[in-house]
């Protein structure tokens, strides 16, 4: 009897858990980031979304983020410095990319 009262201790508490998480990942989704914007995200939370950057123009954002979205057809590319200065890398259309960066500037 103690046991199957642990088991359905420990079933509750996954569940929980699962719901929590569920519950945290909806809500980091909102707001949505557009077909044909680029957006960036800071711990799961939409930090900016913005028209993707053309050759020449540069983004800097106020602070860092660690995910960018780039919904839109036109290649992006994420600098690791303020000003699109430093390393960087290309984000391509349609990709979702994990990366701490501070600003974005086209292709």
């Amino acid at each position: 009897m103690a046991k199957r009262i642990a088991r359905l201790v420990v079933a509750g508490a996954m569940s929980a858990l699962v719901m929590s998480g569920l519950s945290a990942q909806v809500a980091a989704a909102d707001p949505p980031c557009y077909e044909g914007q680029v957006c960036v995200y800071r711990n799961g939370a939409l930090l900016s979304r913005f028209a993707p950057m053309y050759s020449g123009q540069c983004k800097t954002l106020p602070t860092y983020y660690d995910r960018i979205w780039n919904r839109s057809a036109i290649v992006q590319r994420t600098w690791y410095n303020t000003g699109c200065t430093g390393g960087n890398l290309l984000v391509q259309q349609g990709e979702n990319k994990y990366i701490f960066s501070v600003s974005v500037g086209g292709y």
